[in-house]
């Protein structure tokens, strides 16, 4: 049995065979930046819960003196507000629950409500409510 191959032949299976191989290392390398990029995800989310951990601890230790100052009280009291907000959205994943919260606070107008909303959106998903009801309320009543 004598089998003769053809150039032909040879350019074809060497033409195939580098094509896998050409494949197989794009799906390589793809697998490995994937890797590395939920590793760095990963170390990322770790600081950040860190990070907000130790603000949170100085948050309770401030309000817990019962600091005279108004104005500092006034601002832990909304990063409390917004922190409350960031969890509920993080557990229902949805702005709407968000209006329904932002709604039982007491004291603020519809333009800190909108702010309030505003803000914690971009710290929950990294941008602003495309709809604002705060804010449509807010330019209804100028």
């Amino acid at each position: 049995m004598n089998i003769a191959w053809d150039t032909k032949d040879l350019f074809k299976m060497e033409t195939i065979v580098s094509g896998i191989i050409g494949v197989a290392g794009i799906a390589a390398s793809w697998y490995i930046t994937r890797l590395y990029y939920l590793k760095s995800l990963g170390v990322q989310r770790k600081e950040f819960q860190n990070t907000e951990k130790d603000y949170r601890r100085i948050i309770e230790k401030f309000a817990d003196k019962q600091n005279a100052d108004g104005e500092i009280n006034k601002k832990l009291l909304q990063e409390k507000r917004i922190e409350q907000c960031v969890e509920k959205y993080e557990r229902t994943g949805g702005g709407e629950f968000l209006v329904t919260i932002i709604d039982t606070f007491p004291g603020l107008s519809n333009k800190e409500k909108a702010d309030l909303l505003d803000t914690a959106l971009l710290r929950a998903r990294g941008r602003k409510a495309k709809e604002n009801p705060f804010r449509k309320r807010y330019d209804a009543q100028k």
